[in-house]
Formats: structure tokens, C-alpha cells, sequence
């Protein structure tokens, strides 16, 4: 399968019905995942906002759950999606979580055939792996007090992990030169799979810690940044340090890490960077 609007990333059709079927069985409980026709409602909306606005069950969502992180925020079950993907999709009416008649989109018998013929094993290996992820986004709890959503702590974590997890062999890469919010080249030295040391342009080398990123996100995450609207004011000042440096800083003794943290996140769409002064930064979840 192709997502048209993740840079036409392929995906495999075994993923894709692994990601169906656990979609209909926590969404849709009282349908068949064989003959579902699952609303798909493509919204321009941010993932944060699809999700407090009651769609996580739609294959828009679904479809940016599977998309690279950099495109989580992108509409995904449109049209030319649905043109690139007859083989495994059929278009058909659907049911909104509203009770409106909608566009949606159910599994061809190709799909289906293909699921069949996975061994047991490889099926629930399969949906297993795709759970992990499905539930650190959409896993979210009440808050009585403001009557919004948000991510409860143990998802949250699990979130967080699986997407260090998957941009952490692209951030480290020895060489890979960055720039900091304001301007100042490093490079990446050294990594293993808890730190990745870089060197600013003036010879000093400083070790970020794994957890250092985690804590980033987590902050951002647990703060609402969502999108430029919502941003963070950076403040990556030893002597008057803002929550976010706090938050990174306080896990190496007070070494400030936020400027070359947040750039290594940017570059692969996790995050996003206003270099204008102040510097502010916000998370693309």
C-alpha cells in the first residue's frame, strides 16, 4: 500500500489489516473487521485535535498512526489515496461516531486473502506490534476538572519511547552536522544506544542522554504544545532557564542540552523550530 500524502511511503498490506482489525475490535466492537466499512473523515485538523475531537476510530487516524512521524499531522484518506489503494480498499457509505452518512472505506477480497494466508503466529505477531503504537496515541483519559483529554502517564511513556525509538538511528548518525535554535553549528561524534555525543564548532564535546530526549517530548507532550499556535518559549539560559531546559538539564547536572536536542528532533518532523528571537519550539504530534 501507498500513503499519497506521506511522501508516497509504502507500507505492507499484512501491516495494514493487522492495524484494521485492531481498529474495528477497540472502535467498532459490534462489527465484522471483514466486511466493516470504516469511516474514513480526512480532516485538516492536527492529530492531537482529530483525536480530543472524537475521530480516533476513522482510517484517516489509523492511516496516520502507520504514516513516518513526520506526517502524522498530515490528511491521509483522501481521494488520491483511495485511487492509489483499489486493490486492498473499496469505497463504500459509512457511519460517523456522529450517526452521519459519510465516505469509508472497507478491505477487498485481495486484502483479505492476503491476511489468510499469514500463519497464526505471524497475524498476532503482527497485531501485537501494531497495538504498541495504537495505544500510546489513543489510549487518553478525562480530566474531570477541565473536561478536555489528555494522555494518561504509563501511554504517554510508551509513546514517547516508540518514537525515539524510531528516529534515533537517523538522528545519531556520526558526522550529521546541526544548528541550534540560534544559529550555532554542531556534530555528532559518538553514540550508543543511551547517549549520542556532540561537538560544537568551538571543540567542546557534551553527552545527551536518551532520557534527555524523552523528558523533552514528555514536557511538550504533557504541556499541550501542540502545533506553532501552542508553542514553547525555549529559554536555553544557564542563568535564568526556562521549564523546558529545566526539564533536559536537570538530568546531567545542569549542562543546558535543549539547543541541540530540539534541532535533532526537528530534522525529522517530531518537532518544529521558530528561530526568531525568542525561540520557541512546539511538538508535531
Amino acid at each position: 500500500m501507498i500513503l499519497t500524502h506521506s511522501n508516497n511511503h509504502p507500507i505492507s498490506v499484512e501491516t495494514f489489516v493487522a492495524a484494521w482489525i485492531t481498529w474495528v475490535k477497540r472502535y467498532h466492537t459490534q462489527a465484522s473487521w471483514q466486511t466493516f466499512c470504516m469511516p474514513r473523515l480526512n480532516t485538516k485538523e492536527i492529530l492531537a485535535v482529530t483525536l480530543r475531537n472524537g475521530r480516533a476510530g476513522s482510517l484517516d487516524v489509523m492511516l496516520r498512526l502507520l504514516a513516518p512521524v513526520a506526517y502524522r499531522n498530515a490528511m491521509q484518506a483522501t481521494n488520491p489515496f483511495m485511487a492509489a489503494n483499489t486493490k486492498w480498499l473499496d469505497r463504500c457509505p459509512a457511519i460517523s461516531p456522529k450517526r452521519q452518512n459519510v465516505q469509508g472505506a472497507k478491505l477487498t477480497k485481495a486484502a483479505l486473502s492476503v491476511w489468510s494466508n499469514l500463519g497464526s503466529k505471524k497475524q498476532s505477531a503482527l497485531i501485537a506490534n501494531v497495538k504498541t503504537i495504537v495505544e500510546a496515541y489513543t489510549d487518553v483519559a478525562k480530566d474531570k476538572k477541565s473536561e478536555t483529554t489528555k494522555l494518561t502517564q504509563k501511554p504517554m511513556t510508551t509513546l514517547i519511547d516508540c518514537i525515539i525509538a524510531s528516529v534515533w538511528e537517523e538522528i545519531s548518525i556520526i558526522r550529521k552536522t546541526y544548528k541550534t535554535p540560534s544559529g550555532v553549528l554542531f556534530t555528532v561524534r559518538t553514540e550508543d544506544s543511551d547517549s549520542i555525543t556532540i561537538e560544537t564548532t568551538g571543540g567542546t564535546r557534551i553527552t545527551i542522554l536518551r532520557k534527555q530526549f524523552h523528558e523533552a517530548l514528555k514536557y511538550l507532550i504533557e504541556n499541550s504544545h501542540f502545533g506553532r499556535d501552542a508553542s514553547c518559549e525555549i529559554r536555553a539560559d544557564r542563568t535564568k532557564p526556562g521549564l523546558l531546559n529545566r526539564a533536559t538539564s536537570s538530568l546531567r547536572n545542569g549542562t543546558v542540552v535543549i539547543p541541540y536536542i530540539l534541532p535533532m528532533l526537528a530534522s525529522t518532523g517530531i518537532v518544529g523550530i521558530d528561530g526568531k528571537r525568542p525561540n520557541t519550539t512546539w511538538v508535531n504530534l
